[in-house]
């Protein structure tokens, strides 16, 4: 049965006042499956799990089962008064998937994340019913982790409301061209001079910025980041040109770009736009690549788009290695010129014995392939004094230079680059 006969017996069981739960739930990565087994093995799951799914619901004889999405399933078990009883219920339907399935001379795990409900409790008919287990569903995604069951609360309402508040108001900020882009200086850690910047995404609301960590997860959402990206690339582009042509000084500007951006039809052309019609050299713009770009995605699917970026001369750096998807594969494999470490490696890694050994492995396999090594999150001298006894190339952070306004940005460089030489110039009179 589908979601309209969903609906009809969520109704017909509030109508009739009963104690019940509902359960959303989602396979996890399915995409995977059909990406790497094909959608044959893809549809057999489905089957296999809809027939399982079924006799549970029959032996229970309380519960009915429904699909509302490709690899989504509702669950409606009545008699369930608590959520200690619902998490029993649910228990009964995951137990089932406890074994891999055999399908066809494969092997698959199958696994779900859930978003439940409590009825009458959680909603007064099907539509705040099904909505309110969409949005129990999204909290357990958001949680990051497989095998998630997350209960609705009203907490999730106004979670709904506010992020519905700055959609709105980051659509408006696109129009209004609010968006701005603050730069972070990147120092060579051998000369101790500004070699570039990475290029930051800060949303002006009438004088107050709001953090990146809450309006970039909200984009994703709202299908916004090709749109945001593509003016960030625009902007930094823009402005590195201009510096250029100021002073001809080649400081490049490193752009991050998502999976969203990556795989959006027409992103390789607009970077040859961007390029095109800034004028701006290619050598002077890095685009950042963090690890989940490739997570669910073939391969040489992004080695194509990856090696036509690279034919136009601009760089590319793997963003935050060693934070979740990390593959000497990708390394081997993709036309990369930079890899940047993310900042948890830095954290107390002069303290930590285990910490510097991997850091120093990291160093050293990026350096076996020729990559330039970039550090991020360099908050002490203590880190700076580490990542130059390992041998990383260049390094960003809060000891050199929080990130500013273009204003700000260029001279704040110009007087790192003075103190360098003011070093320089000490060591030599020592000498």
């Amino acid at each position: 049965p589908n979601r309209a006969k969903c609906r009809q017996v969520i109704d017909a069981l509030l109508d009739a006042h009963c104690d019940f739960a509902i359960f959303h739930f989602d396979i996890d990565k399915f995409h995977d499956i059909n990406n790497t087994l094909g959608h044959q093995i893809g549809d057999a799951v489905l089957m296999d799990v809809a027939a399982r799914m079924s006799d549970e619901a029959k032996l229970l004889g309380t519960a009915q089962i429904f699909r509302i999405g490709g690899d989504e399933f509702v669950v409606v078990c009545e008699g369930v008064v608590d959520r200690d009883a619902a998490i029993q219920a649910a228990a009964r339907f995951t137990a089932l998937f406890l074994q891999p399935l055999h399908l066809l001379g494969h092997e698959v795990v199958v696994t779900f994340t859930i978003g439940a409900v409590l009825c009458p409790k959680d909603a007064a008919d099907s539509s705040e019913a099904l909505r309110n287990i969409d949005l129990a569903l999204g909290m357990a995604k958001r949680a990051g982790e497989k095998r998630q069951t997350c209960f609705f609360h009203n907490n999730m309402l106004e979670e709904l409301a506010e992020r519905t508040k700055l959609i709105g108001g980051l659509r408006q900020a696109l129009e209004r061209d609010a968006i701005e882009v603050h730069y972070q200086a990147l120092v060579d850690l051998r000369t101790e001079k500004v070699v570039g910047f990475e290029a930051l995404a800060r949303w002006n609301d009438g004088g107050k910025f709001i953090s990146p960590a809450v309006f970039i997860p909200v984009a994703e959402r709202a299908g916004l980041i090709p749109e945001l990206g593509l003016r960030v690339l625009m902007k930094s582009a823009q402005q590195a040109k201009a510096w250029f042509d100021e002073t001809g000084l080649a400081r490049e500007v490193s752009v991050n770009v998502s999976a969203a951006q990556l795989m959006h039809v027409g992103f390789v052309g607009a970077v040859a736009e961007v390029l095109k019609s800034t004028a701006l050299p290619p050598q002077l713009l890095c685009l950042e690549l963090t690890e989940s770009v490739f997570v669910g995605r073939a391969v040489d699917t992004i080695r194509v788009a990856l090696e036509e970026i690279k034919a136009m001369g601009v760089q590319l750096a793997l963003d935050d290695f060693g934070t979740g998807y990390s593959s000497l594969g990708y390394l081997e494999a993709l036309p990369f010129d930079k890899l940047k470490i993310d900042r948890s490696f830095l954290l107390g890694v002069h303290k930590s014995a285990k910490k510097m050994d991997t850091l120093r492995n990291i160093v050293k396999l990026a350096h076996d392939l020729d990559l330039i090594v970039v550090a991020e999150g360099a908050e002490t001298q203590d880190d700076l004094d580490v990542l130059r006894t390992l041998r990383a190339d260049i390094v960003q952070g809060y000891v050199l230079s929080r990130p500013k306004p273009a204003v700000e940005a260029w001279p704040l460089a110009n007087a790192i680059d003075e103190v360098a030489e003011k070093n320089v110039s000490r060591r030599g009179c020592a000498a």
